[in-house]
């Protein structure tokens, strides 16, 4: 499933930033600068890439804030998914980081998601194209090529995710927590 990422128009460095680690972790993002394109222009965009819908990043005084995921229903793009986030911190901010190289999957182990809302590991799996572990056998798609874990873990009233190389067992993305998920039934 290809997804075009891209920002709210004037992003500052930080949300830039962030897009930036996002693709390199994510193998099925493509980058698109916004500049003044319209939500009409990203469509066309869409079929450029044939991709499955628009991942744009939204920010509050400077810092990302959430992440919205529309996808072309009639030749407009109509919410899917909100997603609000907070305490953002980019690679270059994470203790340990290795950068990721030409990643092949994103996976979750199932176990670890026992304790995660529904609504949050489905919006998850949806935009990033998370595997589930009990779908996939983890031991064969290591030895396949760069594969990365995604870390979800329930941190007070929120939920923190993070990217684990399954080779290093080192950080190779960003981090940051999810508030909520609004799905808008689209």
């Amino acid at each position: 499933m290809v997804l075009i990422i891209t920002t709210s128009r004037n992003p500052s460095r930080r949300s830039r930033s962030f897009i930036k680690d996002l693709v390199a972790v994510v193998p099925t993002y493509i980058r698109v600068n916004r500049g003044k394109k319209t939500l009409d222009d990203l469509i066309n965009i869409m079929y450029a890439y044939n991709s499955n819908g628009v991942l744009i990043l939204y920010e509050l005084k400077g810092n990302p804030s959430a992440l919205v995921y529309y996808v072309n229903i009639g030749n407009k793009l109509q919410k899917k998914l909100l997603i609000k986030l907070s305490s953002i911190k980019l690679c270059r901010e994470v203790k340990g980081f290795q950068k990721p190289i030409k990643v092949k999957y994103l996976f979750i182990d199932s176990k670890d998601i026992r304790d995660i809302q529904s609504d949050i590991v489905n919006a998850l799996v949806t935009i990033l194209d998370i595997k589930l572990s009990s779908d996939i056998n983890v031991n064969s798609i290591s030895e396949d090529g760069n594969v990365v874990k995604v870390i979800l873990s329930k941190c007070d009233d929120c939920v923190c995710v993070g990217f684990k190389c399954l080779r290093s067992e080192r950080p190779c993305g960003p981090e940051f927590k999810i508030l909520k998920v609004i799905n808008y039934g689209v």
